[in-house]
């Protein structure tokens, strides 16, 4: 009759539906795990963009720089190198200039579809006449620049869209544990969507939430709320040799108790 009685007992609807939420439950939430650690990838890559950004303009601005300053003088054409590209032969020249009576070399990047300009003006630098003034930098800088921008952009948009999905997640959490502190009282909640046979260190098991109304909440309450209400960034704190997750800004208000049944 025992036996019977377990067995009916673990067939029953009931606990085939609870079973079934739990796991459900388990599953939204590895999968809300997942989608929040893709935001942070994504909200990083934002910050890489910025830097690209600022790069980008601070080169464009260091490139005006020496457009302006630069001084402009003929160089003559000395030697000439072919390349042949794909079948295709192309022509690259070798420039002669002097400044002050001494001669200085520069291999143009420029290549030439017959033969190589025979004078060219470049731009040196006073201070330095080995240092040339690039003409083709300024367009790597802004193709650095909008295409920082762009991934900004895109990493900014998918963010957003992960944020939007991660606001709604309700939890049910259950009263384990409360220790009065100053203002108030540390209250210890347990995930009771969360299988019990799940490991200790699992970060969504246990929450810990300061309130300063002492008599709000009694052991054994179960409460639900929306766990992203504040989009959070959780830290964790030691409990009973388990990891609690800290969350701050969460009101009384945002707690919704479940009455008891008799």
């Amino acid at each position: 009759m025992n036996n019977n009685q377990n067995i009916g007992s673990q067939l029953n609807p009931t606990n085939l539906q609870n079973v079934n939420v739990t796991n459900l439950n388990t599953n939204q939430t590895k999968g809300k795990t997942i989608k929040q650690k893709i935001r942070n990838i994504f909200l990083f890559l934002i910050f890489v963009g910025l830097i690209g950004i600022g790069t980008s303009v601070y080169l464009l601005i260091d490139d005006n720089k020496k457009y302006n300053t630069y001084i402009p003088i003929a160089a003559d054409l000395i030697s000439v190198e072919k390349i042949n590209k794909s079948g295709i032969h192309y022509y690259k020249g070798t420039y002669k200039y002097i400044i002050s009576k001494k001669e200085y070399f520069y291999k143009s990047k420029k290549l030439y579809s017959s033969s190589a300009d025979r004078i060219i003006q470049i731009k040196y630098n006073k201070e330095d006449p080995t240092k040339l003034y690039d003409e083709t930098a300024s367009k790597n800088y802004f193709i650095l620049l909008f295409s920082s921008i762009a991934f900004s952009f895109i990493s900014m948009i998918i963010s957003v869209s992960l944020s939007s999905s991660k606001l709604k997640e309700i939890i049910t959490v259950q009263v384990i544990e409360q220790v009065t502190c100053v203002g108030g009282r540390r209250i210890y909640l347990s995930n009771i969507n969360i299988p019990e046979n799940t490991p200790s260190t699992y970060e969504e098991k246990y929450y810990v939430y300061f309130s300063n109304n002492l008599d709000k909440f009694n052991i054994g309450n179960k409460l639900t709320f929306n766990i992203y209400q504040y989009n959070e960034v959780f830290t964790t704190e030691a409990y009973r040799n388990n990891l609690a997750r800290t969350i701050y800004n969460y009101k009384d208000d945002d707690f919704t108790l479940i009455a008891r049944q008799n």
